[in-house]
Parts: structure tokens; sequence; C-alpha cells
């Protein structure tokens, strides 16, 4: 049994007590069930991702930076 909380969560509530409500928009999409299966496979106490959402969050994310990445190799990335 976990003393404390995911630290995920406890910057979020932190944040949340500091500055209100975090501004995230709800963002629906259709994925094919094998790759929400995969993705629950990762999901839970003791797990990588405290949610499904938190798992997609962190994909996009480490989309963008690899996004990032191959546009400044390019010249693309704007300052």
């Amino acid at each position: 049994m976990k003393a404390y909380p995911d630290i995920t969560l406890v910057i979020l509530w932190y944040y949340y007590l500091l500055y209100g409500p975090l501004n995230m928009p709800k963002v629906s999409l259709d994925m094919p069930q094998q790759i929400v299966e995969d993705l629950k496979k990762h999901v839970g106490d003791e797990k990588k991702y405290v949610s499904l959402a938190d798992a997609i969050r962190t994909a996009c994310r480490k989309l963008l930076d690899q996004l990032d990445e191959i546009d400044a190799r390019h010249g693309r990335l704007e300052e």
C-alpha cells in the first residue's frame, strides 16, 4: 500500500489549490479497442499511469516532443 498518492495527483491538487481549476478542454476520439486494451494494462494502482486519460495525455506530449525534435533538425521549428 502506498503511503502517499501518486506524485502527479499531488502536483495537480497543489496547482488547483493555488491557481484554481485547470483549463483542460474535453476531447472525444474514436480508438481501436486493441489500443485501449493495451493502454489499460499500464493503468491503475502500482502501474505507470493513474488513468487512461493520463496515459493518452502523456503519449500526446511525447509525440509533440518528437515532432519538435524532427522540426528542429530540419530548421522548421519556430522560435
